[in-house]
C-alpha cells in the first residue's frame, strides 16, 4: 500500500504543474507462501483485488487526474515516473503531507469484498465489552533479514511477545478479547496463544480465520483470496479497531497507525511500539 500511496500523492503532486500528470495501475503483486520459501515467491495480482477501482477513479477525476490501465497506449513523448514506497522528493510541505493523508485515510477505496470481510469481522469482535487489535509479526520470513539470521527467529519471537504484546496488556486487566494480525502458522500460533492464556486467562485470543470458521459463505470467501487480500483484511481491521498495538519497524503497522492518525482516532488509541528508525515519519508523515 506504501508503494501505490506513494504513486497517487505523486500524481496529486504533479497534477498541479505542467504537463500535468496521470495515475497508471500497473504491477500489483501478491506472496505465494507466508514465508516467502515458494518459487517464484511472488505473482502478479489485478488492481481490481484490492481496490475499487470504478470508486477511485472518479475520485482522482476530482482532482483532474487521469486513470490509466497498465496496457494503455502512451505517447513517446510521455514520461513514466515508478513510484515504489520511497520519497520522490528531499521535502514535502506540512500543509501537503495533511492535505494528502486526509484524503487517503478518508477517502481511498479498498475492494468492497475486502472490506465487507473486514467490517464483519470487527463487528464480531465489538461483540467484546473491550478488545484490541494487535500485529503478531512473527511469521518465518523475517530470516530473510541479516539481524533475525543472527539471533534467530525464536529469540525475535520471545523478544516481540514480551515487549509488545505482554507489554500492551499487563496494564489492562478488564481486557476482554485481543484480534491478531498474523499470517503466522498453525502449530506455532496456537503454541504462543497457549503461552499468552496461561499469563492471561481472562482475554480470548482471535484471528481472522478463527471468526470466519463459523460462517461457511464468508470462509470460503476468504479462502479463495491471495494472500495479498488476506493480509489486507488484517490491515483494515487493524485500521478500523478501536484500539491497536503493532511494531513501528513493521510498514503494515505504521501505515495502519497513519490512516488510524488521519482518520481522527486519539493518539492514545495507537501504539507504534520497538522504534528502530525514523523512516517511515519522514516518508509517511503523521502532522
Amino acid at each position: 500500500m506504501m508503494a501505490i500511496y506513494r504513486t497517487i500523492w505523486e500524481t496529486i503532486h504533479h497534477s498541479k504543474e505542467d504537463p500535468p500528470a496521470g495515475f497508471m495501475l500497473n504491477n500489483l503483486q501478491t506472496r505465494t507462501s507466508i514465508n516467502l520459501d515458494t518459487n517464484p515467491p511472488f505473482a502478479p495480482i489485478p488492481p481490481e483485488s484490492i481496490i475499487d477501482v470504478e470508486a477511485l477513479i472518479p475520485l482522482l477525476e476530482e482532482k483532474q487526474i487521469p486513470v490509466l490501465k497498465e496496457n494503455s497506449v502512451l505517447k513517446e513523448e510521455d514520461v513514466i515516473i515508478h513510484c515504489t514506497r520511497f520519497l520522490h522528493r528531499f521535502s514535502m510541505p506540512y500543509d501537503e503531507c495533511r492535505e494528502i493523508g486526509q484524503f487517503l485515510a478518508k477517502s481511498f477505496p479498498f475492494a468492497k469484498n475486502l472490506q465487507k470481510l473486514a467490517n464483519f469481522i470487527i463487528g464480531s469482535m465489538s461483540l467484546y465489552p473491550k478488545w484490541k487489535a494487535i500485529q503478531l509479526r512473527i511469521e518465518g520470513d523475517l530470516l530473510l533479514f541479516e539481524e533475525t539470521r543472527q539471533i534467530g527467529l525464536e529469540t525475535v519471537t520471545k523478544n516481540y511477545l514480551d515487549e509488545l504484546v505482554v507489554a500492551s496488556l499487563v496494564n489492562e486487566p478488564d481486557l476482554n478479547a485481543v484480534y491478531f494480525a498474523t499470517g503466522v502458522q498453525e502449530e506455532r500460533y496456537n503454541e504462543i496463544v497457549q503461552q499468552l492464556n496461561e499469563q492471561f486467562p481472562h482475554v480470548t485470543f482471535l484471528r481472522k480465520t478463527d471468526i470466519l470458521k463459523d460462517f461457511f459463505p464468508f470462509q470460503q470467501e476468504f479462502e479463495s483470496l491471495c494472500l495479498e487480500q488476506q493480509a489486507l483484511i488484517d490491515w483494515l481491521v487493524c485500521i478500523g479497531a478501536s484500539s491497536f498495538v503493532g511494531a513501528y519497524g513493521s510498514s503494515f503497522a505504521y501505515l495502519a497507525g497513519y490512516m488510524r492518525h488521519y482518520r481522527g482516532f486519539p493518539e492514545s488509541a495507537t501504539q507504534l511500539l520497538m522504534a528502530q528508525h525514523t523512516t517511515w515519519d519522514t516518508w509517511f508523515p503523521r502532522v
